[in-house]
């Protein structure tokens, strides 16, 4: 039977092995302790508000979204009508007595009998009168062609080379519910107007059913929410990724690695770990799948099937797996794209959790709508995916990508062709708050600046590259809203 060892015999034991040949061990020890701040710090928080009363405007169908794989897509729903004024009814009533206030300040300070007269509906313009009146823009553009390229997709021919379809001279009408106006005059030289926006326009009829038009007035800055600029503490930030195109040929798995690593703060020496430590959200803003291809196959009577779409699962599986351990660190907002099986139509729904079994198990894993909304500290984001800019760029003659975007805030429409879904809760691409960070996903290259309006509002402007082409992401410090692109860069090959 061990007899017990007493607590002055222990204590003994202790000091005994601290003057012990171990010299040095003790102090050592001591040194460690006070370099304990230079290990990786915990993560930093950031107070998150859903932004419910935007949100809803992206939600189609709340109770059972509409999510139909890319494969399963009819083309046939995809073909895009010309516009017409009945979808934008709304529109225009959402808009009208800004402009009309507007125009108002602007145009209504002439005195004598030349004032303008405002003229509420415009089959009541007066000829040779000068007045104002607001309106949807309407533009007639010759080289648009809905039928031969709902024909490409169906058929997957070769098709021509892109073109500017805004190339050749366009008729610009301006309708509301009485009647439609052709524009006309020197002033609309130089001014990117596309169908659906709402202005208000300054002139005389001096042909019937033609204005010339002398002036024009865009919808009003809307008002926004103010924001304390900290440069003192300590920096938040929130990493926008776009374009993983996981399952595509030139996707690098090695920087898609890197990326992780550094996300959840496993990547670099202890200072980048503790900058990694200050990043609070992750957006994947859309395309974190490889665009589906079509191929010719052989059935088993070994006759070729031309156009039909071989769904290849394991892609989905390794963008499951890549989530699952980016959630373990941080919360992740996964937004649709054009190629990432969800509605093609916009507002695109969020993408169906049964795609992601183990993503999902986390409550930091949210499948959100594209376009996307949220507030963190105060800070409000509002972004899409990016198809937005595509179109946008056929439309106008604008061929810069950051001043079709300068354009929308302008706006005050992220999508002004897009038609309103008859059963969103209102029209989901009106911009009804002055958001601080405003992005667009899937760009060639990484831009940003920062729009100012007339009552002080400050907008960041990001354009977010490829993650497969540029191996770069984007990190929005919260505190002073200045971009920070990270490139993942290696010389190994896959």
């Amino acid at each position: 039977m061990e007899t017990p060892v007493s607590k002055a015999k222990a204590a003994q034991s202790i000091e005994d092995f601290r003057n012990s040949s171990f010299e040095g061990r003790y102090d050592s020890f001591l040194t460690t302790l006070k370099d304990v701040s230079s290990l990786p710090s915990q993560r930093l928080q950031a107070q998150y508000e859903e932004q419910w009363d935007l949100r809803k405007n992206f939600i189609i169908n709340e109770e059972t979204p509409v999510v139909v794989p890319p494969f399963e897509q009819n083309s046939e729903s995809m073909i895009d009508e010309l516009p017409t004024l009945t979808p934008f009814i709304q529109r225009l009533k959402f808009f009208k007595p800004g402009i009309v206030e507007n125009a108002r300040q602007k145009w209504g300070n002439f005195e004598g009998s030349g004032a303008p007269k405002y003229i509420e509906s415009i089959e009541d313009a007066p000829c040779e009168e000068l007045c104002y009146m607001v309106g949807v823009v309407y533009t007639d553009q010759p080289l648009k062609s809905e039928t031969l390229d709902s024909f490409i997709k169906e058929h997957w021919v070769v098709a021509p080379p892109p073109r500017n379809i805004n190339s050749e001279v366009a008729n610009i009408f301006l309708e509301d519910e009485s009647g439609q106006v052709e524009l006309t005059g020197n002033t609309l030289k130089g001014v990117t107007l596309i169908s659906g926006v709402v202005i208000g326009v300054l002139g005389i009829q001096n042909n019937p059913g033609e204005i010339e038009i002398l002036d024009l007035c865009f919808p009003k800055c809307v008002a926004q929410e103010a924001l304390e600029i900290h440069q003192s503490q300590e920096p938040k930030y929130v990493a926008l990724i776009s374009g993983l195109n996981i399952g595509e040929d030139k996707a690098s798995s090695l920087s898609l690695e890197l990326l992780k690593d550094h996300l959840c703060g496993q990547l670099g020496s202890i200072q980048e770990q503790n900058f990694s430590s200050h990043i609070v959200r992750v957006i994947f803003v859309g395309n974190s799948l490889a665009k589906l291809q079509r191929e010719e196959v052989e059935n088993k009577a070994k006759t070729k099937i031309q156009g039909q779409s071989i769904f290849d699962g394991k892609p989905v599986k390794e963008l499951d797996m890549f989530l699952e351990e980016i959630c373990e660190s941080l919360t992740v907002d996964l937004m649709p794209g054009a190629h990432d099986p969800a509605n093609a139509i916009l507002p695109q729904q969020p993408m169906h959790f049964a795609f992601f079994e183990r993503a999902q198990r986390f409550f930091t894993f949210n499948s959100v709508t594209n376009p996307h909304c949220f507030k963190l500290d105060g800070v409000t984001f509002l972004g899409n995916s990016g198809q937005i800019l595509d179109s946008l760029l056929q439309l106008s003659n604008i061929h810069h990508r950051l001043q079709i975007a300068v354009q929308t805030m302008k706006w005050r429409l992220m999508d002004p062709t897009e038609i309103p879904p008859e059963n969103s809760a209102s029209d989901p691409f009106i911009i009804r708050d002055c958001p601080h960070v405003y992005f667009f996903g899937n760009q060639p290259q990484f831009e940003t600046t920062l729009i100012h309006g007339s009552e002080g509002q400050v907008t960041r402007l990001v354009l977010l590259p490829a993650f497969s082409e540029t191996h770069t992401i984007v990190l929005v410090n919260l505190n002073t809203l200045e971009c920070h692109p990270i490139k993942f860069e290696h010389w190994l090959e896959d």
